[in-house]
């Protein structure tokens, strides 16, 4: 179902209009991306689909009752901010585990707005 939405046709387009699989190319997902999370791709793709069916589609959504009984406020560390990550897990293993994974969502979203960003009209895609 995602991958036939207009997100991720986009998605889809864009990845198979690209050249290349080295660092340098416009390729959404490297070889290198998909070794260091295999399940980067596909977890991009539910991410958007779901930010656009909750915020682009509304009550128009198949998925909108249940979407919109999900929470709006998480208190886990992928969302904490650089003084709370450091205060409270500097020197514990999850410290090198979030920072790590907070660079590849972030570089999964720049990628994911250069692809698709063009189909969130009401701006609903943000970091």
């Amino acid at each position: 179902m995602a991958w036939d939405s207009p997100v991720g046709i986009a998605f889809s387009e864009y990845d198979k209009n690209s050249s290349g699989l080295d660092l340098t190319s416009k390729h959404l997902f490297t070889e290198v991306d998909l070794r260091k999370d295999p399940f980067s791709k596909a977890m991009t793709l539910m991410t958007l689909f779901l930010i656009y069916e909750k915020f682009e589609r509304e009550s128009q959504s198949f998925f909108a009752p249940y979407l919109f009984t999900l929470p709006t406020e998480f208190d886990l560390p992928y969302w904490w901010d650089e003084d709370q990550l450091e205060s409270n897990l500097v020197g514990t293993n999850l410290y090198f585990i979030v920072k790590e994974r907070k660079n590849v969502l972030k570089e999964n979203f720049d990628k994911a707005v250069i692809a698709c960003g063009h189909i969130f009209l009401k701006r609903s895609l943000t970091w």
